[in-house]
């Protein structure tokens, strides 16, 4: 259910009659202003149970409040990608990672405000998580990434553009996590030719 274009014309009946023969939805919010209070409460009626996927990208005026609202009766979300929007927050990720531990397998977090704080929590709750993407993310250092190795075993992590992460995290992340098929590290300045020979000593 893609509601970008649609969410200030759409009608109760159109959500209702599109999701009563689904079993599982994938909702995408992608570049939305603000909406109604009343398509929000029918996004937690009839979408938010069957939920398993959701996308709010680049939806700045957008607020936590209203997410967490339209969420309350979804608890089986494996998808979650909160791209672009300056309202996630380390207390954002807390809480979605506190109602969705059981099931989060593939998180993205890329262009937010998040800080190693937020993969703390990640890394403590989310035990089933595969893939994190995690770029352009100015606040994480090595000590949250270093955190989250400790914790999860990812198969796909993506961490470009991002200036405070340096080698002695990336060998932490590569030796903790036997599963890893999928790594990224475009423009992350502080890595040098010893992530390269660790990268090559785990093929």
């Amino acid at each position: 259910v893609n509601l970008s274009c649609w969410h200030a014309i759409v009608q109760e009946s159109h959500i209702r009659d599109h999701c009563k023969d689904a079993p599982l939805i994938s909702l995408v919010l992608d570049d939305v202003g603000k909406i109604d209070p009343e398509v929000c409460s029918w996004v937690g009626k009839y979408i938010a149970p069957k939920l398993v996927e959701l996308s709010v990208i680049s939806c700045h005026d957008f607020t936590w409040k209203q997410l967490k609202n339209m969420l309350e009766v979804s608890y089986s979300l494996c998808w979650l990608c909160l791209r672009k929007n300056h309202w996630v927050t380390d207390d954002v990720v807390e809480q979605m990672s506190l109602k969705y531990q059981k099931s989060l397998q593939h998180v993205d977090l890329e262009y937010t405000k998040i800080s190693d704080n937020a993969l703390f929590h990640i890394g403590k709750r989310c035990l089933g998580l595969k893939s994190l993407r995690l770029d352009c993310c100015p606040r994480l250092t090595n000590a949250g990434l270093v955190e989250l190795s400790r914790r999860i075993h990812l198969n796909s992590i993506h961490i470009c553009h991002n200036v405070n992460i340096e080698d002695s995290a990336l060998e932490v992340l590569l030796s903790s996590s036997s599963y890893l098929t999928s790594l990224k590290l475009t423009n992350c300045p502080k890595l040098t030719d010893q992530s390269v020979n660790v990268l090559h000593e785990a093929l």
